[in-house]
């Protein structure tokens, strides 16, 4: 009888021993049914949306989007009447990718997406002030045609530019007049004005970046 300190206990038969092994590994396999089973019925009796700021999502906290995590989403945008504005639907296209908070969305996209989850779809219609705004006539501008790059244009074009702050300018020409030596140019967005209808599915919920990651 092997003998530690004081304790004392009986040798076992190899018999034995394989046996013990054996119930052991079982009460093992039992316990890890039980916790996936625990695990399941915790997620599937969670109500379709979760409020972000349910104290649950401190034990899981890439379960639903809220403020500071990076989401992956693909996104169709469209005018009232149908005019697709944009779009990254297709799998050819890579998802887009942003940390929730950082305004890097429209407004109405990213406060839709709070408290989604990965796989969720959502459509939703937001309002000129929660998108594009409303048209400025004052961006409705006569343009040389020796300010512009070379090229025919016809009615309907798009160009593309630089303004003074040096931010990149798209424009559609609405008329050409004085025998093509002027040009009337529409620089508001496609969709200022109107109400936009958005499709999101949300891809991935992942931890934002470290901050040497970030790039403002």
């Amino acid at each position: 009888m092997p003998v530690v300190g004081n304790l004392k206990w009986p040798e076992k038969k190899a018999g034995e021993l394989e046996a013990d092994r054996v119930t052991t590994a079982k009460h093992a396999r039992e316990e890890l049914m039980r916790l996936i089973v625990c695990v399941s019925t915790f997620f599937f009796l969670l109500p379709a949306t979760v409020d972000a700021a349910d104290p649950v999502l401190d034990l899981f906290p890439l379960l639903v989007v809220r403020e500071g995590v990076t989401v992956s989403l693909r996104c169709a945008l469209y005018t009232e009447d149908g005019v697709l504005l944009d779009s990254n639907m297709s799998y050819a296209e890579q998802p887009l990718a942003c940390v929730v908070g950082r305004r890097r969305l429209l407004a109405g996209i990213e406060n839709a997406l709070i408290g989604m989850r990965a796989g969720d779809e959502k459509q939703l219609f937001l309002l000129p002030e929660q998108a594009f705004g409303p048209r400025q006539e004052s961006l409705v501008r006569e343009v040389s045609r020796s300010a512009v790059p070379e090229g025919e244009y016809l009615r309907g074009d798009y160009l593309i530019g630089v303004d003074g702050a040096g931010m990149l300018v798209r424009g559609k020409v609405r008329e050409i007049r004085n025998g093509g030596q002027k040009l009337l140019v529409d620089f508001n967005h496609p969709g200022a004005g109107k109400v936009i209808k958005v499709q999101v599915k949300v891809e991935r919920i992942d931890q934002p970046p470290e901050p040497a990651d970030v790039q403002e």
